[in-house]
């Protein structure tokens, strides 16, 4: 192909694409039934570009010297983009194949903010081995690692979900304001576009993590109830003269801020204090975590994993139950997924306090003691470590965090970069070499050449810088 050729190919793809994001725009509804405002999305990938438009399909594969690779419904042939203008891409649910019972023991937190959940099988003064469902065996030098964050092996996980509508209470939202509906359930997750409420005795622990996917069209309006025993909703201006049901927290989410009330039948409306979310207005979807100590009366908000808000309640307040109850108040469409709740040990997954110019490591144990001094490695699941001169080996389930000292030459990050997002927790930056249905050929300085499963990822984002990959010169022939 000649370049005249080339250039008539790109002009006639350029003007498809456009009329194809011209569709994409026409056919979105603001609001509707849940297929079409979710359930038709969900089922599809969609391209970001960088001006804002998107389009909806199916990622065939990106190779970084030829491009992306898309099917859409409309065109007869795969579609060729070039990555330079796109801005992510938002992948539709693939079926893991994470094996049964596959445990992870710690997330390990790179120089350049990345995490990796694995299972960390030694670390030495030169690297840390982990091992991944996801990727196999990854050999990362220690220089690039920050931190190492444990996970317990007792810690319990109380609900992984949802899988379905049964074992759950519907209930009817009234004097919403909005037109009522109910929460539907397909692929693993629930969705509401009306006023709707669903409830639950998950028998929420006294000390729980609670997280979930949330992603939203139009104004993001929805409420949880906390440690609930009444699962049916409870409209809060005229409370006093609903139903009997027990005390409980309401943690509200809207476009604009979060905000903790805690709720009983004749005490009037008391809140705890409003923390602005620029994530809920700047996008349409984040991770939600929830961090619960009954006793402590203590209620922590995380969003993309950064701490926003910390709530301690002054006064003796609590709870009777042990539910949850999910309320959209029907101002937009929401869908809900990867909910998970598991007990908690009451200690944040925060970065320890470095003094300026500190050259040591640093370790927070269970029991909350601190130690200062030198990191030498993690084998067979204990972790030596001189303190004051001392040599000290402590196993792995007493340890919260190891915070490494920082590295002069930790090396620089991925030149080509794309961000892949897992689908629970973490990231990972590398050079693409390539992506098909089948595998992730990726380029990292944190771990070298491996190969991902695609099945891992909710999304891709892609830098500013990415050019092709160079092939490494042949040395031996």
């Amino acid at each position: 192909m000649n370049k005249w050729q080339r250039n008539v190919k790109l002009g006639f793809q350029a003007a498809l694409t456009a009329a194809l994001v011209a569709i994409a725009r026409a056919q979105s509804p603001a609001g509707g039934t849940v297929e079409n405002v979710f359930l038709a999305r969900d089922s599809k990938d969609v391209l970001v570009f960088r001006n804002g438009d998107y389009l909806y399909g199916g990622l065939l594969g990106i190779d970084p010297q030829s491009g992306l690779r898309w099917q859409h419904p409309d065109a007869a042939q795969p579609i060729e983009f070039s990555v330079a203008n796109l801005a992510e891409i938002q992948l539709a649910p693939r079926a893991e194949t994470q094996p049964p019972g596959w445990t992870n023991n710690c997330t390990v937190r790179l120089v350049d903010q990345d995490e990796l959940e694995g299972s960390l099988t030694a670390c030495d003064a030169e690297k840390l081995t982990l091992e991944t469902w996801y990727a196999g065996r990854l050999t990362i030098p220690r220089k690039r690692v920050e931190a190492i964050l444990v996970i317990p092996s007792n810690i319990k996980t109380v609900f992984d979900g949802p899988t379905g509508v049964d074992g759950w209470t519907i209930g009817k939202v009234v004097g919403a304001g909005a037109e009522t509906g109910q929460w539907k359930y397909k692929n693993g997750a629930f969705y509401a576009t009306r006023a709707a409420s669903i409830a639950r005795d998950l028998k929420l622990p006294p000390v729980a993590t609670l997280q979930f996917d949330l992603a939203w069209k139009g104004s993001l309006y929805i409420a949880l109830a906390l440690y609930t025993d009444y699962l049916q909703p409870v409209n809060l201006s005229t409370k006093e003269s609903e139903p009997d049901f027990g005390a409980f927290y309401s943690l509200q989410l809207n476009n604009f801020y979060a905000n903790l009330l805690p709720i009983s039948k004749l005490t009037p409306l008391r809140y705890l204090g409003q923390i602005s979310v620029s994530a809920f207005n700047q996008k349409n979807s984040a991770h939600v975590e929830v961090k619960l100590n009954k006793e402590k009366r203590q209620t922590a908000l995380f969003i993309d994993g950064v701490l926003l808000k910390e709530w301690v309640d002054p006064e003796n307040f609590t709870p009777t139950g042990t539910g949850l109850r999910l309320v959209n108040q029907g101002l937009g469409a929401v869908k809900l997924s990867h909910l998970q709740i598991t007990e908690w040990d009451g200690l944040f997954d925060e970065k320890l306090a470095r003094p300026p110019g500190s050259k040591d490591d640093l370790v927070r144990l269970r029991n909350a003691d601190k130690l200062t001094g030198a990191f030498e490695g993690i084998h067979e699941g204990k972790m030596t470590f001189v303190n004051a001169g001392k040599t000290m080996v402590v196993p792995l389930d007493r340890i919260k965090e190891v915070d490494l000292a920082p590295v002069a030459d930790a090396g620089a990050r991925a030149t080509n970069q794309v961000r892949a997002v897992f689908n629970r927790r973490g990231s990972v930056t590398f050079a693409l070499q390539k992506w098909d249905a089948h595998q992730v050929v990726a380029l990292s300085p944190d771990f070298g050449q491996a190969e991902l499963n695609p099945a891992a990822f909710s999304r891709l984002e892609f830098g500013t810088d990415i050019e092709p990959v160079k092939p490494k010169p042949v040395t031996t022939q």
